[in-house]
């Protein structure tokens, strides 16, 4: 009984390790969000409605509630954004699924941009607004979340893994092409050689006998 039971965790462990390698992208989006969705979702709830001074000149808590989209821009169109949210979330889901080329900075980089804008569409569906509390108190600049901060990096790290990654790792697949077609041209080259020696080698042995059955001849 233990034995199947043994055998049954190890298939099962043996499965999950299988899914998370082939699916390894899409796993640390998902870690990335969950992190990102906590701890946005925990501290809205903590600091809705307080103010307090946190690193004096730096930052303070200041509760407020944005009826309109980045920078407060639109507000009171609460059912206009929510649509335009869903149908970016929709669109960046189906531009992920498209996309080959990635790796695990791209990853992060989706995983922030989408639990960003998931956190917000939460609130903007719950409550009617987004709960922000982060003032910085060195710039005038609009209040924010956590959510706000991760669509800001997700952004910015797309835009970094777009021009400077993919195209750093199309030269590699280039020249990955052809150190392989170089290899093969070598090898063919190689072979070609070595046909070459055979058949010199097998003129060389037919001529040695040859004038070794003439000098036999001569001899008689």
């Amino acid at each position: 009984m233990f034995s199947k039971i043994g055998k049954f965790f190890k298939s099962v462990t043996s499965k999950i390790n299988d899914f998370l390698f082939k699916n390894r992208y899409g796993t640390v989006m998902t870690l990335v969000g969950i992190i990102i969705a906590f701890w946005d979702l925990i501290l809205k709830d903590l600091l809705d409605g307080k103010n307090f001074q946190g690193i004096k000149g730096v930052f303070s808590i200041f509760s407020t509630h944005n009826t309109g989209g980045a920078w407060s821009i639109f507000p009171g169109n609460t059912l206009f954004l929510v649509v335009i949210t869903i149908v970016f979330i929709i669109g960046i889901i189906i531009f992920n699924f498209m996309l080959k080329k990635k790796n695990y900075f791209y990853a992060i980089s989706m995983g922030l941009l989408l639990s960003g804008a998931v956190c917000n569409l939460f609130d903007r569906i719950k409550f009617g607004y987004v709960r922000d509390f982060i003032k910085l108190d060195f710039i005038n600049f609009p209040i924010f979340n956590i959510a706000d901060i991760a669509i800001t990096f997700g952004v910015i790290l797309l835009c970094i893994y777009f021009v400077f990654i993919i195209p750093k790792m199309e030269r590699a697949e280039t020249s990955k092409v052809d150190a392989n077609a170089h290899k093969i041209v070598e090898k063919y080259e190689l072979n070609k050689n070595e046909e070459n020696v055979e058949i010199n080698t097998d003129k060389s042995v037919k001529k040695v006998e040859k004038t070794k059955k003439q000098r036999t001849k001569n001899g008689e």
